[in-house]
């Protein structure tokens, strides 16, 4: 993917800034943020070592075994292309999204974007998002 972006930002000399970062990482700064709010806001219900978010009428895991899941991650990750934070302040970052993730992941995706928008507000980030492949399910 990288080397695709590389070739149309030389081939058309149209300036595309990557983002690039560690699900993980981005799963436990919003685990935090879930921790800190889990009692304040009702989107949350705990059962034992899980939490469940619920969005639009959906319910979905976003800590398992007190570990954030996938969706935790999406939803992190969605903030930070939005907004750099740092201690004391948010600053812009990017306007839009292209995502490209593997068809597997679709439920993951959606559910975190839907965590996002809900617990962070709107975030005023119009979304492509691309799903391929099957050997997910192979």
């Amino acid at each position: 993917m990288n080397k695709l972006i590389r070739k149309i930002k030389k081939d058309s000399k149209v300036d595309i800034k990557s983002f690039y970062v560690s699900e993980k990482n981005m799963a436990d700064r919003f685990k935090r943020d879930i921790k800190s709010k889990i009692t304040s806001n009702p989107a949350f219900r705990q059962s034992n070592q899980d939490v469940f978010m619920e969005v639009g009428g959906e319910n979905f895991l976003v800590i398992k075994n007190n570990k954030p899941t996938c969706a935790t991650g999406n939803a992190a990750t969605c903030r930070a292309i939005r907004y750099l934070v740092t201690s004391n302040k948010i600053f812009d970052n990017y306007i839009s999204h292209i995502g490209v993730f593997p068809l597997c992941s679709l439920d993951n995706v959606l559910n975190g974007y839907g965590a996002a928008t809900s617990f962070f507000g709107n975030l005023n980030l119009p979304c492509l998002l691309v799903f391929f492949g099957k050997s997910c399910f192979e």
